[in-house]
Order: C-alpha cells, then sequence, then structure tokens
C-alpha cells in the first residue's frame, strides 16, 4: 500500500470511528496504527477505544520493542507520574536513557529534570 493510500485508510478508520478496524490494524503490527491505539486507551478522550491503561501500557511496549524513542517516552511518563498507579520510576530511568541516548530530546530533558 502506498503511503497515500495507508493515511486515506486511516482517515477513512478516524472518521467512521472505527476502533475495531485501528486495533485490527495493530494487531497486524502496523506502527502508526499502533500508536494510535495506545493513545486512544491511554486517554479515554477519544471515542475509538476506552480508557484502558493497561492496554496502554501494552501497545506502547509493542512499539517500544520496535524500537520507538517516542513511545519509550509516552510509557516512561506513565511510569514516571505513577499514571493510573503504574509507578515504576527505575523502569521509567531506562527508558528515558535509551530514547535519550538515541537522540530524543524530550527524554534527555526528563532524566534532567528528575535528576537522573
Amino acid at each position: 500500500m502506498t503511503d497515500d493510500g495507508r493515511e486515506t485508510m486511516f482517515r477513512d478508520i478516524l472518521a467512521r470511528r472505527d476502533g475495531q478496524a485501528l486495533l485490527k490494524l495493530a494487531e497486524a503490527g502496523d506502527l502508526l496504527a499502533m500508536r494510535n491505539v495506545a493513545a486512544h486507551y491511554m486517554s479515554g478522550e477519544h471515542v475509538l477505544l476506552p480508557e484502558d491503561p493497561r492496554q496502554a501500557v501494552y501497545w506502547w511496549q509493542q512499539l517500544v520493542d520496535a524500537g520507538d524513542t517516542s513511545a519509550m517516552f509516552e510509557l516512561a511518563l506513565m511510569f514516571v507520574d505513577n499514571r493510573y498507579g503504574l509507578e515504576d520510576r527505575e523502569r521509567a530511568r531506562r527508558l528515558l536513557t535509551i530514547a535519550a541516548e538515541a537522540g530524543n530530546r524530550d527524554a534527555a530533558d526528563v532524566l534532567l529534570s528528575e535528576g537522573w
């Protein structure tokens, strides 16, 4: 599928508010779909998928496993901010360190602000 076709498909899914179609793409390994699924589960503000912190962590971790430094940052924030009772400062520090070493400036800023 071309980038234009993929973009059109995502716009269609979002316009139809079809959370299940988005979830199927994520389950098939589409990284952009994974990012959207994680964000939807994390915020609960979107109508595609209900707020579910455990599912958000699962999908952010899938992206982390794929080497996505932005996902490392997002997941680390969930742990450092103790969002949803998921505090794990050591895991947050490790994720932020990897992301910062890969060039993620936001991760470097959080490391500095936390004194790590």
